[in-house]
């Protein structure tokens, strides 16, 4: 139950998230550098924060776990991605485990 570019989550919004995997209620979202890094200049990057921040609001008060996946490599290698795919299957097995309690439902995961 994995779905990709999902835009229905959450009712009356037309919030578009990465990825959803629906029986674990869990969002990955995949941040390239601009979301971290004045790329196309620093009013940009605040723009894009606060539209993180909102939609990270607009999950969390949905009940939603999100993952957030900061990929900071200058480039995409099969390393990289080899990664990036198990620091998520690591935090997607907690999840499974022990759904998190509310305040503990955003994480962060980082791979350069």
């Amino acid at each position: 139950n994995v779905h990709h570019h999902d835009k229905a989550i959450i009712p009356g919004d037309k919030l578009e998230v990465d990825i959803l995997v629906e029986n674990l209620h869990t969002v990955i979202e995949v941040d390239g550098p601009s979301h971290v890094l004045p790329i196309w200049g620093e009013e940009r990057l605040e723009k894009t924060k606060k539209a993180d921040e909102q939609k990270n609001g607009l999950l969390l008060s949905g009940g939603y776990v999100i993952i957030r996946l900061q990929c900071l490599a200058k480039t995409t290698t099969q390393a990289v991605m080899r990664k990036a795919k198990d620091l998520i299957l690591s935090e997607l097995s907690k999840i499974s485990k022990c759904f998190p309690e509310e305040g503990k439902r955003l994480i962060f995961l980082e791979v350069e």
